[in-house]
């Protein structure tokens, strides 16, 4: 019988959701994760995890739009600021 985890490191849970620890920070201080310090290393509560995973696939938490399909471009995907994609002779 397993103790399930109540709080992840940091690092962790940016890797959970795929983000960088710069938007994990982000999130962290507009209050969408709950962290603590627990011996000056910063553990993030799982069950803020998978709330903030929950709004992410809630309809209602895109204002009621659903969640829009990417398409690459024509050219591979490559933008107009592309190098590769210059008239340069």
């Amino acid at each position: 019988m397993g103790i399930e985890p109540l709080l992840a490191p940091f690092l962790d849970y940016c890797d959970a959701l795929g983000i960088k620890p710069t938007k994990g920070h982000e999130l962290i201080n507009s209050g969408e994760i709950e962290s603590v310090l627990v011996g000056g290393r910063r553990m993030v509560f799982v069950d803020s995890i998978r709330s903030y995973a929950e709004k992410l696939r809630n309809k209602s938490y895109l204002g009621g739009k659903k969640p829009v399909k990417c398409a690459l471009r024509k050219g591979g995907g490559r933008g107009p600021n592309d190098p590769s994609m210059t008239d340069a002779a």
